[in-house]
């Protein structure tokens, strides 16, 4: 499925309001500490400002909840946008208002600006059509770019589309046709790789695909959670998650599909979760709240590397270990190496699985596929479908 290009609409000197995701990591000093979602639109932000255009680009930060956080500020992200293009990039320090108002109309042919934090305002996530209709009212067509945020009913995202006329960015296109065209023709066996601390979306996908995919695979506290609602003493930490009935709920899929769903066998642990601390490998039945899990066990990598390399179609989402330290990526890049040796379908997603790589170093276009979209990227693999997609026109006959 392809999705029409704002390269059908002639964009000079006309107000493109832009939807991009610039929610990047950030440390407390406010220093970007990975770039790659501001990259990712590069292609069509260069595009709109060679073609003249006045170009006002929108994106979240964080979850400040409706309120302004200083800390989750974009304008660190506007001056970083101005040294990667080599020009003056304008911040609007509201989402809306007089002042906003009066440097849109300031704007010439060329001019790049970046508005405040869209969740400032309490009527982004809950698709505020009064705020839908002021920011639309601030240009002639809207352009989204931003895929991995596709799966939000947000006025930035699904709300704009309502009252503008919508094209897809370049970066939302491909990853979108590259991902029609796998799933379309997707071949077996399939061999899902779940992990990471964020659960959004991965919990859902057992319910529709355990009689359709070969293999899960599942690592990172996604892997915990469950071991926990299995009996595992793994501590309390597990017992507060807003989805415990849910994981129990998989827990009896588990059980029915112990050969399909894989759990890890051993695990990389230390009393404390430090870079310096001692460490040990034991087998997960051993595993108590004493112990901090710090990574998957060389018997896990070599049994989940084992099952990537016997298949045709792999999508990954989420790291094996914790990520917050480099020394604890052992398992990731190992599951990595083996995913990126395919030739077949390969579809790596998730924020938290692009900066571990990009720590790494490793080599990402080895995938047939890279999105920052790892919740949305599975609400599509589940749907074929995304609330932020369905206002962008498909190419006629494609």
């Amino acid at each position: 499925m392809k999705k029409r290009t704002i390269k059908e609409y002639d964009v000079k000197s006309k107000k493109v309001l832009m939807r991009v995701d610039f929610n990047v990591p950030m440390d407390e000093d406010g220093n970007i500490m990975d770039d790659t979602k501001i990259r990712f639109s590069l292609e069509t932000i260069k595009y709109l400002n060679d073609q003249k255009a006045k170009l006002i680009l929108m994106s979240h930060l964080g979850n400040p909840n409706g309120r302004m956080v200083r800390s989750l500020s974009l304008e660190p992200i506007a001056k970083k946008l101005g040294d990667m293009l080599g020009k003056n990039i304008f911040f609007a320090p509201e989402l809306t208002g007089d002042k906003v108002e009066e440097m849109i109309e300031e704007m010439l042919p060329g001019d790049i600006m970046l508005l405040e934090n869209t969740r400032f305002d309490p009527g982004d996530e809950k698709n505020a059509s009064s705020l839908a209709k002021k920011l639309a009212s601030y240009a002639d067509v809207f352009v989204n770019d931003a895929f991995s945020t596709c799966n939000k009913d947000h006025a930035s995202v699904v709300g704009v589309s309502k009252y503008l006329e919508t094209y897809s960015g370049f970066r939302l296109a491909e990853e979108v046709e590259k991902m029609s065209n796998i799933f379309e023709r997707i071949t077996r066996p399939i061999t899902i790789v779940l992990g990471g601390n964020n659960l959004d979306g991965k919990i859902e996908l057992f319910d529709k695909f355990v009689d359709k995919i070969d293999h899960f695979l599942l690592g990172g506290d996604l892997a915990n959670s469950v071991l926990y609602a299995m009996g595992y003493d793994l501590g309390e930490k597990y017992n507060e998650r807003e989805k415990i009935k849910q994981i129990k709920d998989i827990v009896k899929v588990v059980a029915a599909n112990e050969k399909k769903i894989i759990l890890p066998v051993d695990l990389l642990v230390s009393d404390e979760i430090s870079p310096d601390t001692e460490r040990a490998v034991i087998p997960t039945r051993f595993m108590h709240s004493k112990l901090k899990v710090l990574d998957i066990g060389p018997k896990t990598i070599k049994l989940f590397s084992q099952i990537i390399d016997d298949s045709s179609t792999i999508v990954w989402s989420g790291p094996m270990g914790n990520s917050d330290y480099n020394e604890f990526l052992e398992g990731t890049l190992r599951i990595a190496e083996h995913i990126g040796s395919k030739y077949g379908n390969t579809v790596v997603g998730g924020t938290e699985t692009i900066e571990a790589l990009n720590r790494l170093k490793f080599s990402v276009s080895r995938f047939t596929l890279l999105t920052p979209a790892g919740g949305a990227m599975l609400e599509y693999l589940k749907k074929g479908a995304l609330p932020g997609l369905e206002n962008i026109p498909k190419v006629w006959g494609v």
